[in-house]
């Protein structure tokens, strides 16, 4: 997981450094996979929601604000995340990953 974080970041700054298109930079991914309540607008107006929206509880998760972001959070990951793994088994760890995602979008 922390591998598909570090590959995000590698991406956008891949594309700042103008390597790969800038339809893969930092604000066009995070307009795709960042959960963003103004997305919800639609289904408040009873235009439904995009499959993007409901996606993006979850991808959300895998987005940070830069190098610094991802360290500390990569660090706390690391740190709680294996002891947590290694209590409750990958399965349910990966349950209790994606829940805490979705309930973080949505606060």
């Amino acid at each position: 997981m922390i591998a598909v974080v570090i590959g995000f970041e590698l991406m956008f700054a891949a594309a700042d450094a103008g390597l790969v298109p800038e339809a893969f930079g930092r604000w066009p991914v995070y307009l795709r996979l960042a959960f963003f309540d103004v997305l919800f607008e639609h289904a408040r107006a009873g235009q439904g929601i995009f499959p993007e929206t409901v996606w993006s509880l979850l991808t959300q998760a895998f987005l940070h604000g830069g190098w610094i972001h991802l360290a500390v959070n990569g660090a706390a990951f690391l740190g709680l995340g294996k002891a947590l793994e290694q209590a409750v088994g990958i399965g349910r760890f990966l349950v209790i990953f994606c829940v805490s995602a979705v309930a973080g979008a949505l606060a």
